[in-house]
């Protein structure tokens, strides 16, 4: 987890950049709540004021964006703060899955810390609009953890959730197929 948290601590301090503004800073459905059903019924440009269609169902990611924002409203570290905690989280479960796949906690302490420090990951974690990117990451994984662990009831639940984070957890399906051959 130090190892997730360590390299990246100082996008704490970053500000907003890019879709972050549309999506979270300059965004009025923020600052009054939307309600659920229209949360669960968007895609995700029509929950902000960017005048575009889109075929992005993030119902999660809104969630997020609307709790923290209650909470602590426009402040960029609380919204980098998430995808912090996101990113050690898929650590932690990168390290869970590959000591069961693995059988060696060696190999899944190696695989976790350079997961951790790897150098794609800098974008998800210091850009706000990537939590989608990481929240998906970490259900995803912990759904096929509990697929490898024969759990299947909370591995269908981590492919849900996965997907209402981002809708790439679609691949979730053929990886089953595949791990299962």
């Amino acid at each position: 987890v130090l190892a997730a948290v360590l390299p990246f601590v100082q996008v704490l301090t970053f500000g907003f950049v890019y879709d972050d503004h549309a999506q979270i800073e300059d965004n009025p459905h923020l600052r009054v709540w939307p309600g659920i059903a229209r949360v669960f019924s968007s895609d995700v440009w029509s929950m902000t004021d960017v005048d575009t269609t889109s075929n992005y169902y993030r119902p999660l990611m809104w969630l997020a964006y609307s709790g923290i924002f209650a909470l602590f409203g426009p402040k960029p570290w609380a919204f980098h703060l998430l995808n912090l905690v996101l990113h050690a989280g898929v650590v932690v479960v990168v390290f869970l899955l590959t000591r069961q796949l693995m059988r060696d906690d060696r190999i899944a302490a190696l695989s976790a810390l350079l997961f951790a420090v790897h150098p794609v990951h800098v974008e998800p974690v210091a850009w706000i609009a990537a939590t989608p990117e990481l929240a998906f990451s970490l259900f995803f994984a912990l759904g096929f953890y509990f697929y490898v662990r024969d759990v299947p009831w909370v591995a269908l639940c981590g492919f849900g959730l996965a997907l209402l984070w981002k809708e790439s957890a679609i691949t979730f399906l053929p990886l089953l197929v595949v791990y299962e051959d």
